[in-house]
């Protein structure tokens, strides 16, 4: 069940979960004085506790800060944050901080919030309907959380003049004060909060870069992905449809905090930005490594065939391993289809996987030696397009462990279709 829970959850977890949102929690009744006006952390009329690294939403009442003058200190910064433990936390986050310390005003601007309290969160959540806002949290709150969980943040003070530093600010605090502005609909690969701080700074420099960087949106996740997240991946890569595997340009490469933050770094020869600090520094435990989901996939392989060699030629029983596997990818294939057909996610839709792991698993499950004859034919002939395709022909990448759970799949149904089980005397 531990393996199950590895694939099945990240397919979930992708599809529908802000890799890169990361919330700041303060404290009850704080207020923060900025110029005249305070920000405030506000409940609601009802009230939950955190629970999986989920924080509720900060909310303030502020004046408009395009209102105030800056003096000649101000500057603002992209904040890149480091990974964490927590898989939605897996590919960092990214932070606008605007600090003038003449006028007191020291605040991080934040895409990555949303309210636990909306109306039918869970589906919502799962359909990539949830709205996600952006938040304004004073710079040490923002930092201390982060300082909490080991994890590593960078600040890239901007090289911009006053005016380009007043249309970015007024951008925010606009954005931050109207309802229709401040939230949106989060999507991975296109709207994030990495995308929204790189639409905020082409105000000032143009970031967006239409040339191919000749590597697919699949590819950039996957480098990302350490060896101990593995079987993160094998349910990443389920779920994930032929839309991944198109090349990105340079700009759409920069929904990553991180290719963000290097691309920042390089732009105008490097003069866009002032200077760079290593505000805190990674001090998390690394991640036990865990076996490969492709060696267990080709082990399991080797033992359904070893299985269905003993069914065919000492009459073992093995209708139990066929509801078993043919079950699992059963449910599996519901997930891609609600992905698919019922949700918005971008990234999710025109997925190939769906040729060997579909609804009619479940059929099998529970017909298999009576299942139709037709329909066995069907399955394997779009099974063996998989075998045939496999990551060079098809449209779509798979993932590596894929070939031996089609492998042993295949090899079930010409059981089916083929094989009399010799009878024990």
């Amino acid at each position: 069940m531990k393996v199950l829970r590895w694939i099945v959850l990240p397919m979930v977890w992708l599809a529908c979960w802000p890799a890169t949102a990361q919330l700041v929690l303060l404290p009850r009744d704080t207020t923060y004085q900025v110029m005249a006006s305070h920000y405030r952390y506000q409940q609601g009329e009802r009230t939950r506790p955190a629970r999986s690294g989920l924080h509720r939403l900060i909310t303030y009442d502020t004046v408009s800060l395009d209102t105030l003058s800056f003096s000649s200190s101000a500057c603002i910064s992209l904040l890149t944050c480091g990974p964490g433990d927590e898989f939605y936390s897996t590919f960092g986050h990214t932070a606008l901080r605007v600090y003038d310390s003449l006028r007191g005003i020291d605040l991080v601007y934040n895409y990555g919030t949303f309210d636990f309290d909306q109306p039918h969160f869970y589906l919502r959540f799962a359909q990539g309907r949830l709205l996600y806002a952006l938040s304004c949290s004073s710079y040490e709150a923002f930092v201390h959380s982060y300082a909490q969980e080991g994890r590593w943040v960078v600040e890239q003070r901007l090289n911009v003049d006053s005016s380009a530093l007043s249309d970015m600010v007024h951008t925010l605090s606009h954005t931050l004060q109207t309802d229709s502005l401040r939230h949106y609909h989060y999507d991975f690969f296109m709207d994030n909060c990495a995308t929204r701080v790189r639409d905020i700074m082409c105000q000032a420099i143009p970031l967006q870069d239409s040339t191919s960087c000749h590597t697919t949106f699949r590819s950039l996740l996957s480098s990302y992905m350490a060896d101990s997240l593995e079987w993160w991946q094998l349910g990443i890569d389920m779920v994930l449809g032929a839309r991944c595997d198109q090349e990105a340009t340079g700009g759409e490469r920069m929904f990553f905090p991180r290719e963000l933050m290097e691309r920042t770094a390089v732009v105008d020869s490097g003069q866009f930005v002032g200077s760079t600090h290593q505000l805190l520094k990674h001090c998390r435990q690394p991640l036990a490594p865990s076996w490969h989901p492709w060696l267990i996939a080709w082990l399991l392989y080797l033992f359904v065939l070893a299985a269905s060699i003993a069914e065919v030629w000492a009459g073992w029983r093995m209708g139990w391993m066929d509801v078993l596997l043919f079950l699992l990818v059963g449910m599996a294939s519901l997930i891609i289809i609600f992905l698919w057909f019922f949700s918005d996610h971008y990234c999710t839709k025109a997925n190939w996987n769906i040729l060997w792991c579909n609804p009619l698993a479940l059929y099998f499950a529970f017909a298999r030696r009576r299942s139709k004859r037709w329909l066995l034919i069907a399955q394997g002939l779009a099974m063996a397009v998989v075998v045939v395709g496999f990551n060079w022909l098809l449209p779509q990448h798979f993932n590596p462990a894929v070939l031996p759970i089609v492998l042993l799949l295949m090899l079930r149904l010409f059981c089916f279709r083929f094989t009399t089980p010799r009878r024990r005397t």
